[in-house]
């Protein structure tokens, strides 16, 4: 038998019984009752791992909610990596709900940035298909998606025989910030300092850093010239 949380929520008070998860998998039961109609409620299950936003009119009447968060493997949509966190809300009476729905976020699985892109997911016959808001109706199976924004993230490098140091030029990365450097084709890496603007993306659109004969020895001979890499920030230097 799966141990579950069990959450009991009343306008006079509430009481708590919390139990270990088992494996991958946790749960939580919300008795949400006519206290809890007609006032906004946020709710952090999980240790903050999934938060649940219901507003004023959100419940028709009184209800019950299981919540299950599971591990899945990580997948890709587009640009967006698929977080291994899955939530699935299964409500006892769906005819209690009304059409605004409830907000679900996973905080803990993506943090929204100048330099990160988050979007929910929702399993539809299967497949993850991605959704506009946190908004969400009834009951749905879960996940975050996580794509790395305002940068191009792959492309090809070169090299410059300048101050023989683990350095670069980026045309995206303020100087100053470290960069991770992975070669697509050994699977090398070099973490660089980038200390200078280019190449210039409207004369080299394909070109994505351009690192010091230095940096670009631990991932290839110089005399490669050019070579498709994927670069990732470790720390943005941010003015």
């Amino acid at each position: 038998m799966k141990k579950r949380d069990f959450l009991f929520l009343a306008l006079a008070g509430f009481a708590i019984l919390v139990a270990r998860p088992v494996s991958a998998r946790e749960n939580a039961h919300l008795y949400l009752d006519s206290g809890f109609m007609g006032r906004p409620v946020t709710f952090n299950q999980f240790g903050g791992t999934v938060r649940l936003g219901l507003e004023k009119d959100s419940l028709l009447g009184p209800n019950e909610l299981d919540i299950t968060l599971d591990n899945y493997a990580t997948g890709t949509f587009e640009d967006y990596e698929l977080q291994p966190e899955v939530v699935s809300l299964k409500w006892q009476e769906t005819i209690n709900l009304s059409f605004n729905g409830i907000t679900v976020g996973l905080p803990q699985a993506c943090t929204p940035s100048a330099w990160t892109n988050c979007k929910l997911f929702v399993e539809k016959n299967g497949e993850w298909k991605p959704l506009d808001s946190e908004r969400v109706y009834g009951d749905v199976k879960l996940r975050m998606g996580k794509a790395q924004a305002g940068y191009m993230q792959q492309g090809f490098a070169s090299w410059y025989k300048y101050k023989d140091c683990k350095c670069a030029a980026s045309p995206d990365f303020p100087k100053g910030s470290l960069v991770n450097v992975e070669s697509l084709a050994s699977g090398k890496c070099v973490t660089v300092r980038i200390n200078d603007f280019g190449p210039e993306r409207d004369i080299f659109p394909d070109r994505v850093i351009d690192l010091d004969a230095s940096a670009f020895k631990d991932l290839a001979p110089l005399g490669a010239g050019v070579i498709k890499v994927k670069v990732s920030p470790v720390v943005i230097k941010m003015d």
